[in-house]
């Protein structure tokens, strides 16, 4: 059970990441993480069942997450139209545009191979995803405590002042959001791997969770600890999302209906909400 919860949470872990860095780093609530979450796994089989490698599909689906990142931060340019209402715009185009990729509803993988397979690195599935998370989360580790990360944060802080200092509040909009939907593409990517099959309903709902993670993780971080830090933020985020998968599988364990799963999660989430939401999702920044 200890290797499944890992796994789970492993695969799920990047749209965490992705979701944490525009709600608890830009201030955005983006919701376009959900459609980049489809588009990933849709662009990774759709390329692989048309003949190319798993680099070529890994590569086109990080670029497909990265595009939907631009073009939400461009419809939100200037505060034109609110984050919250272009997310749920570019979701809606994410899932018709996956579904055109895949031309079906479902892809079924007929290939097994992996990133590291039949390369100088036969690794497991399990070890990959570990090396993938470790990555991926000292990458965003090191970005945070670089200067760029510096104004990354000043911009979730306080974007009116930033512009008063000469820099333009617009390409750290878009850079934010181009990390976060490649975050949620690549966590599509590795579900698509482990599930064997890509399906165009498989990322519905699942921003919400990842809202509910994050906050999960914020939570416990003011509870146990007094400082802060964008490391520490990081690492929360990941318990959270490992504790939510720890309750959803003993929930399932004891034999509780995925059906009442379902309402159990939100109206966890509704709890989780209710209490300190970030300012994003009270309305601070919309």
């Amino acid at each position: 059970m200890i290797v499944d919860l890992i796994d789970q949470a492993f695969l799920f872990l990047p749209l965490a990441l992705g979701i944490y860095f525009s709600y608890s780093i830009l201030k955005i609530p983006d919701l376009t993480v959900e459609g980049s979450f489809i588009l990933g796994a849709s662009l990774f089989a759709a390329v692989l069942e048309r003949g190319g490698g798993p680099i070529l599909a890994t590569v086109s689906a990080l670029a497909g997450g990265g595009l939907s990142g631009l073009t939400v931060s461009l419809i939100q340019s200037k505060n034109r139209i609110s984050p919250l209402i272009a997310g749920i715009l570019m979701v809606f185009i994410l899932n018709a545009l996956s579904l055109i990729i895949m031309q079906t509803p479902l892809i079924s993988l007929s290939t097994k191979l992996f990133l590291f397979e039949g390369t100088f690195l036969p690794l497991s599935r399990f070890t990959a995803l570990v090396l993938i998370t470790v990555l991926v989360g000292s990458v965003l580790a090191w970005v945070l405590h670089s200067r760029f990360g510096l104004v990354l944060r000043a911009y979730g802080q306080n974007r009116v002042l930033l512009a008063l200092y000469g820099k333009n509040p617009e390409i750290y909009r878009r850079t934010g959001l181009i990390i976060g939907n490649m975050l949620a593409a690549l966590s599509g990517i590795l579900t698509a791997y482990a599930n064997g099959y890509a399906d165009v309903n498989m990322g519905i709902g699942l921003a919400l969770i990842g809202i509910g993670t994050v906050i999960l993780g914020h939570q416990l971080q003011h509870h146990f600890l007094k400082k802060t830090s964008e490391v520490l933020g990081l690492l929360f985020c990941v318990l959270g999302v490992t504790l939510y998968f720890l309750v959803f599988n003993l929930f399932l364990m004891i034999g509780v209906e995925p059906l009442y799963l379902k309402l159990l999660v939100g109206v966890f989430l509704i709890a989780i909400l209710w209490n300190r939401a970030p300012e994003a999702l009270r309305g601070g920044n919309l």
